[in-house]
């Protein structure tokens, strides 16, 4: 405006300001988080400010009264009534807004399926929340076991010990809301921390070493990292955190001549003179020798989860819950019983063959094809020379065969 000049109010203007009075006021969010920022205003009309660091805002409005509403992303609107006289100051009461309640979190699709009792599951899906605070994850009603990734999109746990086999739910819990199931297959481990061979034993170390003790007890020297181990015959194979196989022992039938660039490996079994290995991209590997067959792997086996190694045959357990069979046939052991569906486990001794389903019941075929009548709430199962055991979810242990069969009295085996 030059010196002396004059200034034009419009009549609505000039209205306002003679006919307005102050509002003043303060905003707080729930949970004491910022309040700058937060938009107040009288709804339906122009009459908009804006909340500074200390959650203070002011407007001027006409006279008369007025519902003030404050706003903020993700909290539920406050409101107040204030009433403004001509040049009045109002001091508005406290806008105090509560965090929206929470969205409920959604499963998209959980990996790899199926898993591994005491693998890594990972869970992609929308609204887990930005990190895991309370929220938790349950496999078949069992919490996971330790948590090792958490986003709003993608959560990485690892399975517990004692995750229920089979077919389970996979929910995720946040805020007191909870994901709808999804469905995830669950099998026992494929990879072992002990194992016992012909006439010799192995067990990992927590600290990745193996110690060897029988008519085998020697082990390579400065072999670290290990994860598993499996005997067989005369030979030892053991499995390394990094994915690869170092084997030991009797070779006469090159069943310690691990194939060359053998790696991703995620499980060993070990036969009488020959080894395989489940890589992570669920195919097998097999060496040594192949006098029935045992190495020779079925054309377009994939999907497999478990396998097992008996004197000269071997059983691999697929996705789907399938088994497939191969080597050795003289007692039918490798006969898959027609039909068999739902295996979550599978063992093999010298000439027989066994599968764990998961209600809990065992299915035996070749040389030890019957199982105890009544025999339910099975967890686990192995297969000797000449008898089966089975443990069973109270922890108790039932054997049967030829021999080896007098389990001690008052044994309970304590489940991992």
């Amino acid at each position: 405006m030059a010196l002396g000049g004059s200034v034009t109010v419009s009549p609505l203007d000039l209205a306002q300001v003679l006919n307005s009075g102050h509002v003043s006021g303060t905003v707080s969010l729930q949970g004491g988080g910022s309040a700058s920022g937060v938009t107040v205003s009288v709804p339906g009309t122009s009459y908009i400010a804006t909340s500074d660091a200390s959650g203070h805002y002011s407007l001027n409005l006409p006279t008369g009264s007025y519902t003030l509403q404050a706003s903020a992303a993700g909290y539920t609107p406050a409101s107040t009534t204030v009433t403004v006289t001509l040049g009045g100051n109002v001091t508005a009461s406290l806008l105090s807004l509560s965090a929206v309640m929470g969205v409920s979190p959604s499963i998209t699709s959980v990996s790899p399926g199926p898993v591994l009792r005491g693998n890594v599951l990972t869970i992609s899906g929308i609204n887990f929340g930005a990190a895991q605070g309370s929220s938790e994850v349950r496999i078949g009603g069992v919490e996971a076991a330790q948590y090792l990734a958490w986003s709003d999109t993608q959560i990485q746990v690892r399975t517990a010990a004692t995750t229920p086999l089979g077919n389970v739910n996979v929910t995720v819990g946040t805020a007191g809301l909870q994901s709808a199931p999804a469905t995830l297959r669950v099998v026992t481990p494929a990879v072992h921390s002990i194992s016992a061979g012909q006439s010799f034993s192995l067990a990992v170390r927590d600290s990745g070493t193996v110690i060897a003790w029988g008519a085998r007890g020697s082990v390579p020297a400065g072999l670290t990292n290990v994860v598993a181990v499996a005997a067989g015959g005369d030979q030892t194979l053991a499995l390394k955190s990094d994915g690869s196989v170092v084997a030991w022992g009797r070779d006469d039938a090159h069943q310690t001549d691990v194939p060359t660039g053998l790696m991703n490996v995620v499980a060993v079994a070990a036969g009488g003179n020959h080894s395989l290995a489940l890589k992570s991209d669920g195919t097998v590997a097999a060496w040594g020798r192949d006098d029935v067959h045992q190495t020779d792997v079925p054309a377009g086996l994939t999907n497999v989860v478990a396998i097992a190694a008996g004197l000269r045959h071997n059983l691999a357990l697929r996705s789907d819950g399938t088994v497939v069979a191969w080597g050795d046939d003289p007692d039918h052991q490798t006969d898959v019983p027609a039909g068999l569906t739902n295996v979550v486990a599978v063992a093999a001794g010298i000439h027989h063959s066994m599968a764990l389903r998961s209600d809990g019941t065992v299915v035996a075929w070749g040389d030890l094809e019957i199982v105890p009548a009544g025999l339910t709430n099975v967890v686990a199962v192995a297969a000797g020379g000449d008898h089966s055991l089975a443990l069973r979810s109270d922890g108790t242990v039932v054997a049967w065969g030829f021999d080896q069969t007098d389990v001690p009295a008052g044994l309970s085996v304590l489940l991992p």
